[in-house]
């Protein structure tokens, strides 16, 4: 693997960049869902079927991530990967019909995904090279992008600015901000140039299945938690919200923290303390009939499952018996069923049962699975710089 010429801090500061206006180009054009949704007359089953097509994206993108990190390297994965992100999600506004789209979100969710692991194979190697824990920070820059770009997409909606406008500003700031994060990120070689294996290993294949329980127990906070504070605990429209806030607040300030604790006690303890935590969380959720407990527990389960992807990018993306880009591809197809299969575990459980039984068994379950096998996710430990 060859040097760049990129100083410490402004590749660290570009990889951040990259983070940051990654989850803040996605999370701008959530807000206007509604919108769009009412402008184009979609019925709730066609909005669901036109959203699914960013996942169906991101599964195509994921399986192409492997081979072009591999072939082309992590660097043009990510900063072409993210200009491109900017320029389709434009196009969001130009689309006439949900068939249109459909087909934009396909797009977008295609190159999310291979920008997302170019961006996770970046942020390993600069942690590497680093000696420290970084993984963690870096995740909370998404977080902390997902957060303007939320703000900012619910602003635009309420001075009622034009989607063309809106977008296309979005679009000129992610391009010519990955433009300069790109000219100084690292040239990394890529790995399929230097003889490193393409063959699936078992700790692999292990890695992708956590992956799946991560994405069971973070994505079905997201999905189910407005729903949850609504029919469980009767919150109205303007507390419905509050659960996910407290969840996504303590996500970003568990991943700023994540690193330092990660230095102190590993990342195998790491992971079972993140697990318990996360089912202590869960519990409070489910088993109570207050909804300030309640609150409180979906906080302690974004504690929980903050530091857990960070842990695993790190992980695929350093062990040497699989190529970073097939490790990375494997953990991120991982992960994306996970956040898939939860919403259907607890909706198809939640209809034999009721809704506190059906998201308390899966993600009980995925914080056990998780638990079980935290020695896993330290396999793979920071080397010091030579």
């Amino acid at each position: 693997m060859t040097r760049g010429t990129a100083q410490p801090r402004t590749w660290l500061a570009a990889v951040g960049v990259l983070f940051t206006i990654n989850g803040f180009a996605w999370a701008n054009w959530v807000p206007r869902i509604p919108e769009i949704q009412r402008d184009l007359d979609l019925s709730i089953a066609t909005l669901g079927l036109v959203l699914a097509a960013y996942g169906a994206g991101g599964f195509l993108g994921s399986a192409l991530s492997g081979p072009i990190i591999d072939l082309l390297g992590s660097r043009a994965a990510a900063g072409q990967g993210t200009v491109a992100i900017g320029v389709s999600m434009a196009f969001i506004a130009l689309a006439p019909n949900a068939f249109t789209i459909a087909g934009v979100l396909l797009v977008v969710g295609t190159v999310d995904a291979i920008a997302d692991l170019g961006m996770n194979a970046q942020a390993a190697e600069a942690q590497s090279r680093h000696g420290r824990w970084l993984m963690g920070r870096f995740h909370a820059m998404w977080s902390l992008g997902t957060l303007i770009g939320a703000a900012a997409g619910s602003v635009a909606s309420q001075l009622a600015i034009p989607l063309g406008a809106h977008l296309g500003v979005v679009a000129v700031l992610t391009v010519t901000t990955t433009l300069w994060s790109l000219r100084h990120l690292e040239p990394i070689e890529p790995v399929g140039r230097v003889g490193a294996k393409r063959s699936v290993s078992r700790r692999a294949l292990v890695l992708a299945g956590l992956a799946v329980a991560v994405g069971v127990g973070e994505g079905s906070a997201g999905d189910w938690s407005a729903v949850i504070s609504a029919e469980i605990y009767g919150l109205g429209a303007g507390a419905i919200g509050l659960a996910f806030v407290g969840f996504s607040g303590a996500m970003l300030l568990g991943r700023l923290g994540t690193d330092r604790v990660i230095e102190v006690v590993g990342a195998g303890r790491m992971a079972l303390l993140s697990s318990g935590t996360a089912l202590v969380g869960t519990v409070a959720i489910v088993a109570t009939p207050n909804a300030v407990v309640a609150l409180v527990g979906f906080v302690a389960l974004g504690f929980g499952m903050a530091a857990l992807f960070p842990i695993l990018y790190n992980t695929a993306a350093s062990a040497g018996d699989t190529s970073a880009g097939t490790g990375l591809a494997l953990m991120s197809v991982g992960g994306r069923v996970g956040f898939i299969l939860g919403p259907v575990l607890i909706g198809w459980i939640s209809e034999i049962t009721d809704l506190r039984i059906g998201f308390g068994a899966a993600v009980i379950l995925a914080t056990l699975i998780i638990g079980s096998a935290a020695s896993r996710f330290g396999t793979v430990e920071v080397r010091q710089p030579a």
